[in-house]
């Protein structure tokens, strides 16, 4: 790394990767940022890529283990984050590229480094990691907490997620920002702890950044949404598995699968779309018990409410933010195909009653329906916990009576993905009744499951 062009082949014998893990303290203000931070590095887009990053770095995570505690080294990177972060805006509105590509650098690096602190030292041992070493000795009276520095960075990462305008200059950033919310989040993986005992969850729940929970809830949403493609400079440099791989590990621990599942193949052109999702799916699944302390993200995926509707909000929501629902139910319907997509889609029709009843109504119910269906039909190709979320989620909408007599006026043709036989037209409550059946007769013997018989 430095003022030329890194690959993942050099990053070993990096002269400037071997001074910041040396022995030698560096300085917040030292010019020696300035050249580690001034390179044009590509992140890996595949899991070969990611293992041999990995591997590359590992020889200087490991020194940067033993050297940290004394030089402070990885306080000093967070500082100069935190100031790059607090003057990202200006450099937006400035267009100053290279300042947003140092700051988008800094956050790499960091994230790199935190990923591997938690996977070998878990959270107490990684927070460790954050003293400042160089203050503690120099001035003792005014050294900051690891806790407020790792605050700070949450609160940093937010911001970058909500104040920053998203275009071509700002996509890696952003989805950089993301990852490694994410990253702090997977301390639940290598932790036996609830998560309302975690100091990270703590910092997510009750820490400044719950003033930006509703902006942020409905930020995530909005990229989910508009479901934006990678500039092309970061398409082929942006695939994020690694942080797939993370979300998906924290997703199993979530959904209590007891068969290990493959990290979800995300469509590389719309990286910050699916991170988003996981992100949100993250922060609104734990710390779900209220006699806690409130979960703010939670409840404001929960309240939210149609920035298309005319009718007054109840006093109850008027905190809540308003989203575009069209928008939302088009994005659900043309996703709903993996677990984070059914989980979302579950939530929102089961416990957000305004959401619920623009489904309930919607005259296009029926896209929404089919695709539950076809995963469905696909059951032996899926797991258990996807089957499960599309059954409830139809047992919920037939709760209701005008739905159920909708379905059965709503007529759908050329049925082309059922194969038993020729469907070329047939009503959507028919369809429904056929693949219910031919569910409970599939799933049944495989699955010697008594509760997805009864949801059938």
């Amino acid at each position: 790394m430095g003022t030329s062009s890194s690959s993942l082949h050099e990053l070993r014998d990096n002269k400037y990767l071997q001074m910041f893990s040396g022995k030698e303290a560096i300085s917040p203000n030292d010019p020696f940022w300035n050249q580690l931070l001034s390179f044009t590095f590509a992140p890996p887009h595949s899991c070969a890529d990611c293992r041999l990053l990995e591997d590359s770095i590992r020889p200087m995570l490991d020194a940067l283990l033993n050297t940290n505690p004394l030089t402070g080294n990885v306080a000093s990177l967070i500082k100069v984050f935190l100031i790059h972060s607090s003057e990202l805006k200006a450099a937006v509105q400035c267009e100053n590229k290279v300042f947003i590509w140092q700051a988008h650098n800094s956050l790499f690096i960091l994230r790199c480094i935190l990923k591997y602190f938690i996977e070998t030292l878990g959270e107490e041992g990684m927070i460790k990691q954050l003293e400042d070493a160089q203050l503690n000795k120099s001035d003792p009276q005014n050294a900051c907490e690891p806790e407020k520095l790792l605050e700070d960075v949450i609160n940093a990462l937010i911001e970058i997620v909500v104040d920053i305008s998203l275009d071509n200059r700002t996509y890696a950033i952003t989805v950089e920002a993301v990852h490694t919310l994410i990253v702090l989040l997977s301390v639940q993986m290598f932790s036996s702890r609830p998560a309302n005992l975690s100091g990270v969850y703590s910092i997510f729940m009750h820490g400044k950044c719950t003033i930006h929970s509703l902006l942020l809830v409905k930020t995530l949403f909005q990229n989910y949404c508009n479901q934006q493609k990678c500039p092309h400079c970061v398409t082929a440099a942006e695939g994020g598995s690694i942080i797939a791989g993370l979300a998906t590990g924290i997703w199993n621990i979530l959904s209590l699968s007891t068969v290990h599942q493959e990290p979800p193949k995300s469509e590389p052109m719309t990286v910050l779309a699916n991170q988003s999702l996981l992100f949100l799916l993250l922060l609104v699944n734990h710390c779900t018990n209220e006699k806690e302390g409130k979960n703010p993200y939670r409840g404001a995926l929960l309240s939210f409410s149609n920035s298309n509707s005319t009718c007054e909000m109840p006093k109850e929501s008027m905190e809540a933010f308003k989203l575009d629902y069209d928008a939302l139910f088009t994005t659900l319907c043309n996703t709903l195909k993996d677990d984070q997509t059914a989980l979302l889609t579950y939530m929102l029709i089961h416990q957000n009653p305004h959401f619920r009843q623009y489904i309930i109504f919607s005259s296009d119910v029926s896209l929404l329906v089919v695709p539950l269906l076809k995963l469905l039909y696909d059951a032996p190709e899926k797991n258990s916990h996807l089957i499960y979320m599309a059954l409830i989620i139809i047992l919920i909408l037939s709760e209701e009576e005008y739905f159920d007599k909708q379905i059965h006026s709503i007529k759908l043709k050329n049925i082309t993905w059922y194969m038993e036989r020729t469907l070329s037209e047939i009503s959507l409550g028919s369809l429904l009744v056929l693949i219910l059946d031919r569910t409970k007769q599939n799933t049944m013997p495989r699955m010697h499951d008594k509760y997805l018989h009864t949801n059938c």
